[in-house]
C-alpha cells in the first residue's frame, strides 16, 4: 500500500469504518466522503498519517447484469463544491480488489440494485 498510495497506510483498531457490507436488491450507497476526525492541532490530513487513507474492497461475488452494482468515483464540481460527473465506474466482479485513497474522494453506488 506504501508504493501504490505514497504514504504509509497500517491498520489501526481505533478506526470503526471497517466493516462487511451487504448490499440487497433495490439498495444504494449514495455519493458520500469518507470523513475522518482530525486530532486538535492538525492541519493537513496529508500530512497526518493517525488520518483513514485507504478504503480497500474486496467484491465476494459478481452480478450477472453489467448494468447495476456498479461503484462510481465522482468529480467535485469547483464552483459549486458538489458532485459533478462521474470520473470512473468500477463493475462488481468476483474476487474484484479495489483500493482507493478515501481523502478527496467522492464516491458511492447511487443507483439501486437491480434484482440479483
Amino acid at each position: 500500500l506504501r508504493e501504490l498510495m505514497g504514504v504509509d497506510v497500517l491498520p489501526s483498531l481505533e478506526h470503526s469504518g471497517g466493516s462487511y457490507f451487504e448490499t440487497l436488491p433495490c439498495g444504494y450507497i449514495g455519493l458520500h466522503e469518507d470523513a475522518s476526525r482530525l486530532p486538535l492541532g492538525t492541519l493537513d490530513p496529508q500530512e497526518d498519517n493517525r488520518v483513514a487513507r485507504a478504503n480497500v474492497l474486496l467484491y465476494l461475488n459478481g452480478l450477472s447484469d453489467n448494468s447495476t452494482g456498479n461503484l462510481e468515483f465522482w468529480s467535485i464540481d469547483p464552483s459549486t463544491g458538489l458532485p459533478g460527473k462521474p470520473k470512473a465506474v468500477v463493475a462488481p466482479r468476483r474476487n474484484r480488489l479495489v483500493i482507493f485513497d478515501t481523502l478527496d474522494g467522492v464516491h458511492g453506488m447511487p443507483w439501486p440494485l437491480r434484482g440479483v
